[in-house]
């Protein structure tokens, strides 16, 4: 009996077969698209590319013809607004996708069949960015209690740098929470006049900058107070100048800043650079950016310098070649040589900070705490250069800010049309004469008549 009804569960099982396997598929409708998911996207910091995929749990009525994941900053992305296809058929997949620091996308998955598209869940794809690329220039007494700094934000990590400035301290590395500026947002060049500094006292001093991020902090820069004994002069824009006496000279401790020639004539302010000089002459800000002329001065040709209108103070004068041989000779003859002799001056002609670091001994960029025994404070100002040649643009450039210095002399142009400067780099350790293009653009340093 029990045989029997065996056989008969057997015969049942294989008769319905065929309409059990009916009805599996006519659970999945003709039409039916398929079903997908979308995968949660990892959180890179400052990624430039990252995996987002999803999964094809069920290719709907018919095979997955195509498959990937549709990316957008706005909600709810379709294939309109950008995809990445990854392939066909059932199953996991991922691809990389190009992104943006500091940006927001949203993400689906997509599959099509015979039927059409489907899409998965939204995921929220938050990518932080980089922090930002800041640089500490230098720092430079103003005053019997102050300084003026300088620095810069390169790049902003891929989010909006909200807040920049500089923080200092009487111990290595301060950060925001010590003493701080706050001078400004973005990107360029900017520049803070502090207060309330010692003489003899070692400050340490950082430029800092903040986007979502977080904040980021330039190269240390140790700052002393510099005492500048000598009286002031002002010159006709209200510019007043720190001045020392080196021998029988009395310079100006800081380059000239006028827009004006002492007739109160306005110099030209030249903002074009591209192509072959236009006859015109005048003045540059480095970068055409004023908060570079507040620390470095302004940048001038030689018509300009040599003009019969005079750009400097009265009382004052651009110095000629003897003038300058007899600072540098005076120097050379009274131990200001590196090591006590020599012609190797540079160092005590050059401002305790700004300067690119060197490793050679007896350089400028190398112990820069230790420059400027002479009071001279040679700034690294750079130029703006004529430049032409097969693979550049004609026209001028600027360049070597924090690198080298380049200073006019009157004298009258020696060979090829061109006027005489002096030059110190952070690589030296002697100043240098020599010819140079007339319409390039240099800084002043004014002497007392």
């Amino acid at each position: 009996m029990k045989a029997y009804r065996a056989i008969y569960c057997v015969l049942l099982v294989v008769l319905l077969m065929p309409v059990l396997l009916n009805c599996k598929k006519q659970s999945i409708p003709t039409d039916a698209l398929p079903i997908v998911t979308t995968h949660a996207v990892p959180a890179e910091i400052g990624a430039v590319s990252v995996f987002m995929g999803g999964e094809i749990v069920s290719e709907g009525s018919s095979i997955v013809t195509d498959k990937g994941v549709c990316v957008s900053t706005n909600q709810n992305p379709t294939l309109a607004d950008g995809h990445y296809p990854a392939g066909y058929g059932k199953g996991g997949f991922a691809v990389w996708v190009a992104v943006s620091p500091g940006t927001t996308y949203y993400v689906r998955a997509y599959a099509i069949n015979a039927n059409g598209t489907a899409y998965g869940n939204q995921v929220t794809a938050a990518i932080p960015g980089n922090l930002p690329t800041v640089y500490t220039y230098i720092a430079l007494t103003a005053g019997s209690t102050s300084a003026i700094c300088g620095g810069t934000v390169l790049y902003d990590g891929g989010a909006v740098v909200t807040a920049h400035g500089f923080c200092w301290g009487t111990a290595h590395n301060p950060t925001i929470n010590d003493n701080k500026t706050s001078d400004g947002s973005g990107l360029g060049f900017f520049v803070s006049t502090i207060w309330g500094f010692s003489p003899n006292t070692n400050y340490y001093f950082r430029a800092y900058a903040t986007n979502s991020t977080g904040t980021s902090y330039g190269d240390e820069i140790t700052f002393v107070l510099e005492q500048f004994n000598g009286p002031t002069v002002t010159d006709i824009d209200g510019n007043i100048y720190h001045t020392v006496t080196i021998g029988t000279q009395v310079w100006m401790v800081e380059n000239l800043r006028t827009t004006k020639y002492r007739n109160g004539d306005p110099i030209s302010n030249i903002t074009e650079d591209l192509g072959m000089p236009k006859g015109i002459h005048g003045y540059s800000d480095y970068e055409h950016d004023p908060n570079y002329s507040t620390i470095y001065g302004r940048l001038y040709d030689w018509y300009v310098v040599t003009d019969s209108r005079g750009i400097a103070p009265e009382g004052w004068h651009v110095p000629s070649e003897t003038e300058w041989t007899t600072l540098t000779d005076y120097l050379t003859n009274n131990g200001y040589g590196y090591e006590g002799s020599g012609d190797d001056i540079a160092k005590s002609m050059a401002s305790k900070s700004g300067w690119e670091p060197y490793s050679f001994k007896g350089s400028v960029g190398n112990d820069q705490l230790s420059n400027n025994r002479s009071g001279f404070t040679a700034l690294p100002g750079g130029g703006r250069f004529f430049v032409t040649g097969p693979h550049t643009n004609t026209g001028f450039y600027f360049l070597r800010i924090g690198i080298e210095g380049h200073w006019w002399s009157t004298t009258v142009p020696t060979m090829y049309g061109q006027g005489g400067s002096r030059e110190i780099g952070y690589d030296w350790n002697a100043i240098g004469g020599f010819t140079t293009i007339e319409d390039d653009g240099y800084s002043v340093r004014c002497i007392k008549d």
